[in-house]
């Protein structure tokens, strides 16, 4: 679910510029792994803060 919400902030912010959705869904699924503590989640965050690196959006990590 979290790598979906992922993918269309990604896919968002390559069409509108804005980066919102991208940090939104970073800040869920970053606040699920703190509760769930499930390491392909955690992988799936590590993935996606790289992507938000390379895209130039400042990304967040709990």
């Amino acid at each position: 679910m979290y790598r979906v919400y992922l993918d269309t902030g990604v896919d968002w912010y390559r069409y509108t510029g804005k980066p919102q959705m991208f940090e939104d869904a970073m800040l869920a699924a970053a606040a699920a792994q703190e509760r769930l503590l499930d390491p392909e989640l955690r992988g799936i965050i590590s993935k996606y803060l790289r992507v938000g690196e390379e895209m130039g959006v400042q990304v967040y990590e709990n």
